[in-house]
This record gives structure tokens, C-alpha cells and sequence, in this order.
């Protein structure tokens, strides 16, 4: 993967790291209880919480990618960046449901 980082400031930047240590720290508090035997249920509503704490990530990451990227892209003269933007959005809408 490439790295990319051009549109993101670093307050969006912080904000991602400290929302992915979150997520870190949920996924191993989640392993426990599975260690520990824990109800079921519990798990799975623990597991629910971390996908609705990535989606916000993902989120944060597409707003900023949005504003930054995809704009410069759509607003250019260049078809092929254009294309590829439409591409990226698509692909990101069908992984998403």
C-alpha cells in the first residue's frame, strides 16, 4: 500500500491513533473475556461495539479523503484521476454493506 497522507492534518491524524488504540485496547479486553469463558452474548455485544468504533474510523478517514484527495481529483482536468476516485468510491460502497 502506498503511503498517503497529503489532506490529512494532524488533529484528523491524532484523532485516528487514538481511536485505533481504543480498538486495540477493546479487542484485547474481547479476547479475554473469550479466555475467560464469558457469555456469549456479552462477546458478541463487545464485538458489535468494536465494528461501530472501526466504522467511525473509516469514516473520519473517507471525510478527510473526500475533502482533500477526491476533490483536487474531481475538480482537475485529469480524466484518469477522476476515474480513479470514482473507482475508489465505488469500491469502498460495496464493501461496505
Amino acid at each position: 500500500m502506498a503511503k498517503h497522507r497529503p489532506g490529512q492534518s494532524e488533529d484528523v491524524q491524532r484523532q485516528l491513533l487514538n481511536r485505533m488504540s481504543y480498538v486495540r485496547g477493546h479487542v484485547e479486553a474481547v479476547r479475554k473475556m473469550i479466555g475467560d469463558g464469558a457469555y456469549c452474548p456479552d462477546v458478541i455485544l463487545q464485538n458489535l461495539a468494536i465494528v461501530k468504533a472501526l466504522k467511525r474510523v473509516n469514516e473520519l478517514i473517507l471525510a478527510q479523503h473526500l475533502r482533500s484527495c477526491a476533490r483536487k481529483a474531481m475538480r482537475g482536468t485529469d480524466v484518469k484521476a477522476q476515474e480513479r476516485v470514482e473507482r475508489e468510491i465505488i469500491a469502498i460502497v460495496r464493501n461496505s454493506c
